[in-house]
């Protein structure tokens, strides 16, 4: 009982710490051309390049995709359900960031379609078998 009730937790943290990570690289990578607003309500559709939206989608599917793994491994039941939770936690998250940042479209449906499948996958992935 105790490990159920730790692994939505423990793939918060864990997927929250793979998302800041992969933004940090990405970022220090490629970093955002001069000119691009850093206030969040200046921020307008086209003003970030699309590679770099790109790599926020990869933080979020890896993120996702640890915390649900996270999530699985640390249960001993109710392996995919839980990484589903934790997927749905960082829908929610990503639906918010969406809105408070002008997106474009395809950045929204995408956002919306990675979520909770990276989650399932990092399950399946990273659980381990089901205990009865």
């Amino acid at each position: 009982m105790l490990r159920t009730v730790l692994a939505i937790p423990a793939g918060l943290v864990v997927g929250g710490i793979v998302i800041s990570f992969v933004q940090v690289a990405a970022i220090t990578l490629l970093p955002l051309p001069e000119g691009v607003p850093t206030d969040r309500a200046s921020i307008e559709p086209g003003d970030i390049p699309a590679v770099n939206m790109a790599f926020v989608l990869i933080a979020w599917a890896a993120g996702a995709f640890a915390g649900g793994g996270t999530a699985a491994r640390v249960t001993r039941s109710a392996k995919r359900r839980l990484a589903l939770i934790v997927g749905a936690f960082f829908l929610f998250a990503g639906v918010y960031n969406m809105a408070t940042i002008s997106s474009p479209l395809w950045f929204w449906v995408v956002g919306i379609l990675l979520f909770l499948p990276s989650a399932h996958l990092g399950a399946k992935t990273l659980g381990g078998p089901e205990e009865p």
